[in-house]
């Protein structure tokens, strides 16, 4: 999409769009910086949730929030996540998936030399079950799609 028509779907001149952005890569950048920080405020209470109790329930507090996020955004994560697969944006969103899932992992103590490879591959696991939840399963309720992914990182980690 170019410059013209990203300013002319938003009712604005192209010389407004240059005075905030340099170009449309720098705009995308800036929307795949707030979806995932606001994705990352919502994450923030999963580190503080008790894993092994959640591991009865089926189901991390928090991540429910996350879905039901993505679903309300899912116009922008559909474009991110489209066939082309925005390097940037997966990049970015698994790193921050990642960090928050180190942090949880080591405050809980889990013992393993492979800590950083197996969260690498949840984290992996995760992105590509909420792609395919958008692209294939839309009709799924957040809570569903929630207790699919909370099983598959607790009975992965805690089991």
């Amino acid at each position: 999409i170019s410059v013209k028509a990203l300013s002319e779907r938003a009712h604005i001149s192209k010389t407004t769009f240059y005075k905030y952005f340099d170009d449309k890569y720098e705009l995308l950048e800036v929307i795949e910086t707030d979806i995932l920080d606001a994705l990352t405020k919502i994450n923030l209470e999963i580190i503080h949730v008790d894993f092994k109790e959640a591991l009865k329930q089926e189901t991390i507090p928090g991540m429910t929030e996350s879905a039901r996020f993505i679903r309300k955004h899912k116009k922008i994560f559909k474009r991110l996540l489209d066939v082309n697969m925005n390097q940037h944006f997966v990049y970015h969103w698994k790193k921050n998936i990642k960090t928050e899932f180190l942090d949880k992992f080591r405050k809980d103590n889990l013992q393993s030399k492979d800590l950083e490879m197996n969260v690498e591959m949840i984290v992996s696991a995760l992105v590509g079950l909420y792609t395919f939840w958008l692209f294939h399963r839309p009709r799924m309720s957040c809570e569903e799609f929630s207790r699919i992914a909370a099983n598959m990182v607790l009975k992965y980690m805690y089991s």
